[in-house]
């Protein structure tokens, strides 16, 4: 695989009003560390819930090596049965 194992681009997450994440932009490679740090209210649970698709996001792109993950058409799938399950969906607009 070229290029980074978690690709996110463009990530918006809006509650309300109130704007948490404006166009995040993050790669990060195998293996490699990365550690969030900022103020409370910074929306640094807010991107990792995105990327856990536990966020259904407004906007942008979450990518795991080849897999959009924010796709409106992807779903995951158990690795033990192959079944897929429609538990964690998340949508996407692109403007």
């Amino acid at each position: 695989m070229s290029g980074p194992l978690l690709r996110i681009r463009g990530l918006r997450k809006q509650y309300g009003e109130r704007l948490v994440l404006r166009s995040v932009d993050l790669d990060v490679a195998e293996h490699q560390v990365v550690c969030l740090i900022g103020g409370s209210g910074s929306g640094k649970s807010t991107l990792l819930r995105c990327v856990d698709l536990l966020e259904v996001v407004d906007d942008g792109t979450v990518h795991l090596g080849e897999t959009e993950l924010t796709d409106p058409g992807w779903t995951p799938t158990s690795p033990a049965d192959g079944s897929a399950s429609s538990s964690r969906r998340t949508t996407c607009s692109r403007t």
